[in-house]
Parts: structure tokens; C-alpha cells; sequence
């Protein structure tokens, strides 16, 4: 689907309709198993009323990835957890308990998976293009990536309207679409795949909490420190561990491109709260990442999980490789937002569309 309509789709069911009877009769090259496999979005069955039927058919295939690494773990899925994609007013996810049941109710907000993939579109593109004979491949140097932002000003603008948009509306959706450079397509697709499994893959990492010891005994595996974790942090990095495991079972890359999309994760969060701090002081100059009672700070959460890849992937170079792409991909985050600050000093928007 094109990426601009993907965008537009938010939970606007007669638009996506619209969008796959065009997508279907218009490429008649299409096989017609493909062609099949676009209808079934019309077919969706949704948990509530309330879900956006093209997020939740992102959810569905997530989960399912996550289920069948679960298993390989180990780990029983006979219990496994209701899903929803719904409109919550917080890009965020969520575990509820209901009356009368004894599983929990996971709830991701419909414009979540939106956002990743927004955050990686944007993140994506700040990386040039090396060359274009036989697989393409990007590079990570500093410099390049400041000649790209350089000659591309764009993909600053864009990550600032999708900062604003989250911050200000709650609804990324509000912000531009624009089309995407077909060179792009796959990266950004790595990126956004490791950012959606691990959100969806932490909030099921919840379901198995207390079984953490026991998951890494099973896997040959040290314990993870963790004598400093206050209760509720300990919950959050227990679930972000097994989130990791999981993540990096179902994920059908390597370990560096499984796991950078995780780090990903958390410097978008980073860079959406230093936005909003931004926003309301006029600068950014006192603003830091914090715990809050209930969650340690992203830079901790990171920390925590760069120690347990260490474990979870071997040979040991291979963790190592992924450490250092992520290192990178935090030097580049740093770089982008302060072309953001240059672009935009007193970070003041005009011109958002309201929330929905």
C-alpha cells in the first residue's frame, strides 16, 4: 500500500475500503494471491467496535510472530492475552484486566504502529545511500549523514512536524504525509518491524513476569543484575528482557537489525519528550531523561537491555556488532536533533491539523 495512504487510513474505514479496491484493480500485474491478500483487510475481524481495522491487522500478524517465539522459548501461549488496536488519546500500550476473565486485555493505541513507522521513515532517510549495484547499503558515518541532512532539509522538517503532531495532538496522523524514496522501502521496513515487535513483544513480556530467572536458566544464560531495581522498575525491565528475547527470536534479521529497531524505540520516546519539554520552555537546555515511579528512564531501559544482548546473542562479536550499530544510530539521533534546534530554535508551530 502506498506509504501516503497508509498514513491517511487512521481509522477511517470507507478511506482504507476506497484505498484497496484501488490498490487491487488498478495493478492488474498483481497475482491474484496477492491480489487476495489486499482484500482481506476488508475482512478484518475486530475485537471492539472502536479499532482501526488497518491497525489491528498490524497487530494481528505482531502478535502472531510473537506467539510462535514465545513457543520456541518455551513458554506456553495456552493463556495467552486478548488484543486490541483502539483510540486511546496516548500513544502508548497497555495491559487491563476485565471482569470475568482471567487473561489480560492488551490495548495499543491505533496510532502507535503509525508512529513507528513514521519515526523510522524519517530516521530511515537521514542515513545516504552508498551505492545502488546489487543490494543496496547506507551509510552510518557522522559526516555523511550531515552532508545528507545538508542536501535533503526536508527530513528535518518532517521529523519536527511528526514530534509536534505526537506531543501536541496525540495524533502523529496530524502530521504531513509524504511520499517515500523507493531506495528506502526495505530499511525502513527493518527499522519499523524491530520498533512494532518489541512494543508489542514488552507488553507481552508483562504476561510472563516472574518468569525471567527461569527463562534464562532455560536458556543457558547469567542472570541480569538488577539488586538497585525498585519493584515496578523490576517489572518494567523484566519485561523489556523478555521483550528482547522475544524480538530477537521473531524478528527474521540478523541481531543488529533485529535489535536496532529496539533502541530505535526508546530514542524516539527520548526525542518526543525532549520535543515536548522543548515546546513548553522555549528551549531544551535543562531537559533530561527521568524515572518516573512507575518506569525507569529510557537511558536506563537501554542500558539494561545492551547488557542482556550480551547474553542472548552469540557469537559475542555478533552482540557486539549490534551495540555498535546501535551507538551509531544514537549518535545520529543526537546529530538530528540538534539540525531540529538549528532549524527551529524557539521550536513555536503553526499549521498542525487538530486532533480527530
Amino acid at each position: 500500500m502506498h506509504d501516503e495512504s497508509q498514513h491517511l487510513a487512521q481509522q477511517d474505514l470507507a478511506f482504507l475500503q476506497a484505498v484497496i479496491d484501488a490498490t487491487a484493480d488498478k495493478m492488474a500485474w498483481i497475482s491474484d494471491s496477492v491480489r487476495q491478500s489486499i482484500r482481506k483487510q476488508e475482512d478484518v475481524q475486530l475485537p471492539t467496535r472502536y479499532d482501526s481495522p488497518l491497525q489491528f491487522r498490524i497487530l494481528e500478524g505482531l502478535v502472531s510472530k510473537v506467539k510462535s517465539a514465545a513457543r520456541d522459548l518455551g513458554l506456553s501461549t495456552e493463556e495467552f492475552p486478548h488484543f486490541a488496536c483502539i483510540p486511546t488519546g496516548r500513544v502508548n500500550a497497555s495491559a487491563v484486566s476485565l471482569p470475568g476473565s482471567s487473561r489480560p486485555f492488551l490495548l495499543f493505541d491505533s496510532q502507535l504502529f503509525l508512529y513507528c513507522h513514521l519515526f523510522a521513515k524519517t530516521f530511515a532517510r537521514c542515513l545516504p545511500i552508498l551505492g545502488r549495484e546489487g543490494m543496496l547499503s547506507f551509510s552510518t558515518e557522522l559526516p555523511e549523514v550531515k552532508r545528507r541532512l545538508e542536501s535533503a532539509p526536508d527530513i528535518v522538517e518532517h521529523l519536527e512536524d511528526l514530534l509536534a503532531a505526537y506531543t501536541s495532538t496525540g495524533a502523529p496522523s496530524n502530521s504531513k504525509p509524504y511520499p517515500l524514496e523507493s531506495d528506502y522501502l526495505q530499511l525502513v521496513t527493518i527499522l519499523r518491524e524491530g520498533m512494532e515487535l518489541f512494543v508489542v513483544a514488552h507488553e507481552i513480556g508483562h504476561v510472563y513476569a516472574g518468569h525471567l530467572s527461569d527463562l534464562l536458566k532455560g536458556l543457558g544464560l547469567n542472570a541480569v543484575s538488577s539488586e538497585a531495581w525498585s519493584s515496578s522498575h523490576r517489572q518494567e525491565h523484566e519485561a523489556d528482557i523478555l521483550g528482547l528475547a522475544l524480538t530477537l527470536r521473531a524478528s527474521g534479521y540478523d541481531a543488529a537489525l533485529a535489535y536496532v529497531g529496539v533502541e530505535l524505540f526508546f530514542v524516539s520516546l527520548d526525542m518526543a519528550d525532549r520535543y515536548a519539554y522543548a515546546a513548553r520552555q522555549g528551549n531544551d537546555d535543562l531537559f533530561q531523561t527521568s524515572p518516573s515511579s512507575t518506569h525507569p528512564s529510557n537511558e536506563d531501559r537501554r542500558e539494561a537491555l545492551r547488557i542482556a544482548l550480551v547474553q542472548f546473542v552469540s557469537p559475542i562479536e555478533q552482540a557486539e556488532s549490534a551495540k555498535a550499530m546501535a551507538s551509531n544510530y544514537e549518535a545520529i539521533a543526537k546529530h538530528l536533533w540538534a539540525a531540529l534546534k538549528t532549524a527551529n530554535p524557539s521550536f513555536k508551530r503553526t499549521g498542525l491539523r487538530p486532533a480527530a
